[in-house]
């Protein structure tokens, strides 16, 4: 009897440590959304008593990034990945730096962007979890102190971990140009992809190669057609985020 009690309050107490870790974690979770929500209305007083206290005062617009400019556009969220997109441009960039993690206060992850880099693919991510992000910008002149946006860090949530349906469709499929030595080639598609277009003389090995690692849902490339070629083939592969992939089948013009 004595047994049967004790093996019935050990399975009691192993539910209420797995309950109470649960509850510790949600409460985790929510501080640090609360954190963050705080933070950028903090963010929203400081910049409205800035502009009022700098009204007349000249300011360089080379190494200040005002709030039109640092805004950050999540284009595409899957299970295991994300896709960053921006407008900013400043002149005087030496590079870019995106930080990421799971916490707001730790972005252990770190991509190295160059000073035109617009977008970013955040990999390897976990399903179903909260990520925080942040980019940093080094400028030419070193008197110039670092920036960072968003500020505080902009929060994004992986989708769960399901295979997506593969909608993607080509939509339009261009050919220009087709007499000149140089081919112009614009295509679109219903879904944002990367693309890799194969061309070539040869309908069964295209051996020239095009590859835009950069998601969209339309594309444009000239490539060069040698001269006195009679038939040119190409084909035209996109993948989604999901990692579906269509493709346009071998396509020729002449």
């Amino acid at each position: 009897m004595k047994r049967k009690l004790l093996k019935i309050m050990q399975i009691i107490f192993i539910i209420f440590l797995v309950l109470l870790n649960q509850f510790i974690m949600t409460v985790v979770i929510n501080a640090e959304e609360r954190v963050v929500s705080n933070l950028h209305t903090k963010r929203t007083v400081r910049t409205t008593e800035n502009k009022l206290q700098s009204q007349n005062t000249e300011q360089n617009p080379k190494s200040k990034i005002s709030e039109k400019e640092d805004s950050i556009v999540i284009s595409i969220v899957s299970d295991n990945k994300a896709v960053l997109q921006w407008t900013k441009y400043l002149e005087d960039i030496k590079l870019q730096t995106i930080k990421y993690g799971q916490s707001p206060w730790e972005l252990k992850e770190a991509i190295i962007l160059s000073k035109t880099d617009r977008q970013v693919i955040l990999p390897d991510l976990k399903p179903n979890t909260r990520y925080y992000y942040q980019i940093e910008i080094e400028f030419e002149q070193p008197q110039t102190k670092k920036s960072v946006f968003p500020n505080p860090p902009g929060l994004i949530k992986t989708a769960s971990e399901k295979p997506k349906l593969n909608n993607n469709k080509f939509t339009d499929i261009k050919v220009f140009n087709t007499a000149s030595d140089t081919v112009t080639l614009e295509f679109s598609t219903t879904e944002y992809s990367v693309f890799e277009i194969l061309h070539g003389t040869n309908k069964n090995r295209l051996t020239e190669k095009i590859v835009i690692n950069f998601y969209s849902k339309n594309g444009k490339i000239n490539f060069a057609k040698p001269q006195h070629s009679r038939n040119y083939y190409y084909s035209i592969k996109a993948t989604d985020v999901f990692n579906n992939v269509i493709e346009s089948g071998i396509r020729e013009f002449k």
